[in-house]
């Protein structure tokens, strides 16, 4: 009998669904054209900033300021690089991107 009972509370629990709430207030922006990936404990790393040219004619060395690194899951790699593709999609084919 009791084996029914966590059945059912199972079942329950799978049904049961979440609402995500999203509060960015507190999110700041930043811009970056230079990124570097590479993988650290089975974690995917993403640093990312901002390159500037010291000789902008001939552009023989490029200072790189990393400012931030994303430290995730690779699961949480995969989803990122779903959600990046999907916009890309929307973008390419003039679409407003949300």
């Amino acid at each position: 009998m009791s084996e029914e009972k966590t059945e059912k509370a199972n079942s329950t629990q799978e049904d049961k669904r979440v609402a995500v709430r999203k509060v960015n207030k507190r999110v700041p922006s930043s811009y970056a054209n230079v990124f570097q990936t590479r993988t650290i404990d089975n974690m995917i790393c993403v640093s990312y900033g901002v390159s500037y040219p010291e000789n902008i004619a001939s552009e023989t060395c490029v200072t790189v300021d990393l400012e931030r690194r994303i430290i995730m899951s690779p699961e949480a790699a995969r989803r990122l690089a779903q959600a990046l593709n999907r916009l890309l999609a929307v973008k390419k084919e003039g679409g407003e991107a949300h």
